[in-house]
């Protein structure tokens, strides 16, 4: 047995559980644990932060019937390791066939359920599944093909990715990189610097402070600073664009639109000094300082402050 850790394996077939079938619950322990590394096939994928030194893997079927659950031993492959401190997890399909692809897409699949601990690094991909992360301080990478994307209580380096669909942001710091195909960005209380994209959705982000950076070919974009802003860089080809600072924000404005028009608060003009015109607006606000730049091809532009 490795000094350094220990790999623990509980089977259990079929106990039910959450109304589900738990197919199996792997543990590993060790003082090295410091990151996992999770890949399935069409699976949705939960972590959760714990107290103990400890990774925790529960793998269930979202199908009850014993049937589904030998189908699923049948054509699924399942490796579990770990490696200098690195748990390794992989949920494959034996064959290419289609009845494999109507199990990952028809809802009746499986999905994992991990608590690891707090300060750990995560790095997860599904080919169609949801992806949900909560309660981590330090790297976090999640991709999925086509579900969405939640994100909970996160500090640290952040980059997350799905192709179709949504993605939620709640109590997120330091640096995140976020983008969807075409689903909704949709974030709270986030803290940093912060670049999201989607190809067709709608933005909307708050935060106590931070630069923003986001961009979308079609959807709108909303952003709410309160406390501090360290600039903001916001672009859609079709939709309107609003944001809202702390009044006292010092910045030099860069707004224009092809057509629609752009709108300043009282209190902003009362303290710019540049060119208002109806679809371009540059100058200082409060003596000028940070960027703040927004753009878009065929919605409105207004900035308020609070």
């Amino acid at each position: 047995m490795n000094k350094a850790g220990m790999f623990l394996v509980a089977l259990m077939l079929p106990v039910v559980a959450f109304g589900q079938n738990l197919v199996e619950k792997k543990n590993f322990t060790g003082t090295d644990l410091k990151k996992i590394v999770l890949t399935t096939s069409g699976g949705d994928i939960q972590f959760e932060s714990w107290e103990k030194n400890e990774v925790e893997v529960s793998l269930f079927l979202t199908d009850k019937s014993d049937k589904r659950l030998k189908e699923f031993n049948e054509k699924y492959e399942r490796t579990y390791r770990m490696e200098n401190g690195v748990v390794y997890v992989e949920v494959k399909q034996k064959s290419k066939s289609k009845w494999n692809f109507w199990l990952n897409f028809s809802g009746l699949g499986h999905r994992f359920k991990v608590y690891i601990p707090q300060a750990f690094a995560v790095q997860a991909k599904t080919s169609g599944g949801d992806v949900r992360v909560e309660g981590i301080k330090g790297v976090v990478t999640a991709s999925t093909s086509g579900g969405d994307i939640h994100l909970q209580d996160i500090s640290g380096i952040i980059s997350i990715s799905t192709s179709g669909g949504d993605i939620e942001l709640d109590e997120i710091s330091g640096s995140l990189e976020a983008s969807t195909s075409g689903g909704d960005i949709s974030g709270n209380k986030l803290a940093g610097k912060v670049e999201v994209s989607t190809s067709g959705g709608d933005v909307d982000l708050s935060g106590d402070y931070g630069q923003f950076e986001a961009s979308t070919s079609g959807g709108s974009i909303e952003v709410n600073l309160s406390s501090k802003c360290d600039g903001l860089d916001l672009s859609t080809s079709g939709g309107d664009i609003r944001i809202t600072v702390p009044r006292l924000t010092a910045a030099d404005l860069e707004l224009k639109t092809s057509g629609g028009g752009v709108r300043l608060a009282e209190a902003i003009e009362e303290n710019f000094s540049g060119k208002i015109k109806k679809d371009k607006v540059t100058g200082k606000m409060n003596g000028g300082g940070v960027q703040i730049s927004a753009g878009t091809s065929g919605g409105s532009i207004r900035m308020d402050v609070r």
